[in-house]
């Protein structure tokens, strides 16, 4: 079983890699940036685990790169994915009128269009084998909508509606497509913020972890039934 991972260096997508390196499976895992971060995980879990580890550095920004990140993961797993997790996401604190086209389109490329094309090009092989998972990862901020990151809720309210509409078209092909929208996690992404202040808006008191998100998407790829959720895991921010 392959699993493929956008943004699996650092954060959700390092701990999404580890519980499925954990359970057997073979892992490709693209990042771009975190190239340290990135080599350092594969020695771990290649040191852990006995399952094949590839690595892809892509900028997703680039929908040209999608493709070639996609052409590249078949010539090393030619039998294809059989889980998705389009984890791959950047965000930009600012007022909406402050942002420029540049940032705007990366923000759009990465987060929602670079998953829609990925998961495009991965779901033929799904099809053919009639079994699969996709799981994005979207935010608290695409169902509540968050001021300063209006671009960034726009694109994970596109994706919440993105895996609704999936999931309903290729049900029959025995695929499953969930969206994830965590709450405040405590990553490098929320380590700025005010913790104190933040805690108040959340009733269990405290930031998740990007274990219990990992072990959220490791137990979607293994239930058969559950398909077009977007399934929040934010210490009850959302009720």
């Amino acid at each position: 079983m392959t699993v493929l991972i956008t943004g699996g260096a650092t954060g959700i997508g390092k701990a999404i890699c580890e519980i499925f390196a954990k359970n057997g499976y073979d892992l490709a895992i693209n990042y771009y940036k975190s190239e340290k971060e990135a080599l350092l995980l594969k020695k771990e879990l290649q040191d852990m685990y006995k399952g094949k580890i590839e690595l892809f550095k892509y900028n997703l920004a680039s929908l040209d790169n999608v493709s070639n990140l996609y052409h590249e993961f078949k010539q090393a797993y030619p039998k294809g994915a059989d889980v998705l997790v389009n984890n791959a996401g950047i965000c930009e604190d600012k007022l909406f009128q402050d942002l420029d086209d540049d940032k705007i389109n990366e923000i759009y490329n990465v987060n929602l269009l670079s998953a829609i094309k990925l998961t495009r090009l991965v779901i033929s092989d799904m099809i053919s084998k009639k079994s699969g998972t996709i799981i994005n990862i979207s935010s608290i901020s695409g169902v509540l909508g968050c001021s300063y990151e209006v671009d960034y809720s726009t694109t994970k309210a596109a994706l919440n509606g993105f895996t609704k509409a999936l999931s309903k078209e290729v049900g029959k092909s025995n695929i499953t497509v969930n969206a994830i929208a965590p709450g405040i996690i405590k990553t490098e992404m929320t380590k700025d913020l005010d913790e104190e202040y933040c805690k108040q808006c959340i009733p269990l008191n405290r930031y998740g972890t990007t274990k219990e998100v990992a072990d959220l998407v490791y137990h979607l790829s293994q239930n058969k039934y559950i398909t077009g959720q977007i399934i929040g895991i934010d210490g009850a921010m959302i009720l």
